[in-house]
C-alpha cells in the first residue's frame, strides 16, 4: 500500500540508530510478522517476533527497526546485526525495560554497539 504524502511522526530514519556499517546492501532486512502492527514503530525500536516492544531480557528480540513501520504493516525493514554497529542511546524499549539488561543480552546474541564516544568522531 503506497503511503505517498503521509506525514511522519518520527523524523528519524536509518541514520538515527545505525552508527556503522559494513555494507550498503547488507545493512538490513526485511521481517514478515505474523499479524500486522497495531500500532506505529519509530526507528531504533527493538522488537519481538510479534512486533511488539521488547521489554524484558526473556523475550527473543526479532531485531530493531531501521526504517519507521506503521499500524496495519505485515513487514518491518530491521538491522542485519552481522553489518550494522548500533547506537545504544537511540533504542526504544517497551514501558518498565531495563535498559542495561537489555542491551548485555542484546550484545550477547552478537548486536554490536557505540557509545557517544565512538560514533561522535571528529570530520576534521
Amino acid at each position: 500500500m503506497a503511503r505517498f504524502g503521509r506525514i511522519f511522526e518520527s523524523v528519524d530514519f536509518r541514520h538515527a540508530v545505525v552508527a556503522y556499517s559494513a555494507d550498503g546492501v547488507m545493512q538490513d532486512r526485511k521481517l514478515e510478522l505474523p499479524a500486522a502492527l497495531t500500532a506505529d514503530l519509530v526507528v531504533g525500536s527493538v522488537i519481538a517476533s510479534d512486533g511488539s516492544l521488547i521489554a524484558d531480557a526473556e523475550t527473543s528480540i526479532a531485531g530493531v527497526i531501521v526504517e519507521p513501520a506503521f499500524a496495519g504493516d505485515r513487514f518491518v525493514v530491521i538491522a542485519a546485526k552481522e553489518f550494522t554497529i548500533l547506537k545504544d542511546q537511540a533504542l526504544v524499549f517497551g514501558e518498565g525495560a531495563d535498559r542495561s539488561v537489555i542491551i548485555a543480552a542484546m550484545a550477547a546474541d552478537k548486536y554490536r554497539f557505540a557509545g557517544w564516544a565512538e560514533f561522535a568522531l571528529p570530520t576534521t
